[in-house]
């Protein structure tokens, strides 16, 4: 609104949710439609009319299934799999890299970003690899390959942006990391629908009901209603978490291969309610705040 909507302001991106780095579009008082694709099925690329434009050619950008096939036959095989699976049911393969960054290099170039003195705004996220370390692991030659792809697709932008713009700055960031699967670090990978129902056992949750909201690699979230109604408090369910063991946490009477003789470990190393990271924080590092800080 400043430089009166003359900057040109687009996102070419994977789902509905990362349209927060690119903000409101024309919702925003006195703002214009922002241009934004959506990578959706196959090679539809979708858009939300009310607030933001998408780009006509972008509703079925070609090319997909000539990376697919390409990728497909890499292994000697044209079977339309890739590693054993499926080139096009997962978004989880150099194929669909390689299509997204044709896709971003069109838009762009037709667009004609970069192209006068006012600086425009362009976003996007390559999701590959985060599908990969769901589907297969870090530490799988799917991420090796999917990584490899999208490493060479930054060297495409850049290979873009340095003949057609010259002048503009790239920022490169990452929301999260991987964890290396369980035959590497040794860990339990937490069964959380079997901790749901081992702790609405243990606290005598009725049936039909259940102590936790939801839960996630954070932890459970407790509905506090029903903890509330219970009066189970949420250092009481830590308590039981601080105590809760592997055996627990797998209804079958033997543990898998590898776990068999650890059925007496806890499962987690700590827990504790939210609303005490404050003071876990000061007792751990003698400050509240993070660690990282502390270093820095």
């Amino acid at each position: 609104r400043l430089l009166g909507n003359r900057p040109i302001v687009g996102m070419l991106a994977w789902k509905s949710w990362q349209m927060g780095m690119l903000g409101q579009g024309s919702a925003l008082p006195g703002a214009d439609k922002d241009q934004l694709a959506l990578i959706g099925k196959h090679n539809q690329l979708t858009g939300k009319r009310a607030f933001y434009v998408r780009p006509d050619y972008l509703k079925e950008f070609p090319g997909l299934d000539e990376h697919a096939a390409e990728l497909d036959r890499a292994d000697g095989v044209a079977d339309g799999r890739w590693r054993g699976h499926d080139v096009l049911e997962q978004h989880d393969n150099p194929a669909w890299v390689e299509w997204q960054t044709d896709a971003i290099i069109a838009m762009l170039d037709r667009e004609g970003y970069g192209e006068d003195e006012t600086p425009d705004l362009f976003f996007t996220n390559y999701k590959p690899t985060d599908i990969v370390a769901h589907q297969h692991n870090m530490d799988s030659p799917e991420m090796g390959d999917t990584l490899e792809a999208q490493d060479a697709a930054l060297g495409r932008l850049v290979s873009f942006l340095d003949q057609k713009v010259k002048d503009y700055v790239i920022v490169l960031t990452s929301d999260h990391g991987n964890t290396p699967p369980p035959t590497r670090s040794g860990a339990w990978p937490v069964l959380q629908g079997q901790l749901e129902e081992d702790a609405n056992a243990h606290f005598g949750v009725p049936d039909g009901e259940s102590l936790v909201r939801k839960t996630s690699a954070a932890g459970p979230f407790l509905n506090n209603q029903v903890a509330d109604a219970m009066g189970v408090t949420a250092a009481e369910v830590a308590d039981f978490l601080n105590s809760y063991r592997m055996s627990e946490n797998y209804a079958e009477p033997e543990l898998p291969e590898g776990y068999r003789e650890r059925g007496d470990e806890n499962v987690f190393a700590a827990a504790f309610p939210s609303d005490e990271i404050g003071a876990v924080m000061q007792c751990a590092f003698g400050t509240m705040r993070p660690p990282q800080e502390i270093e820095a």
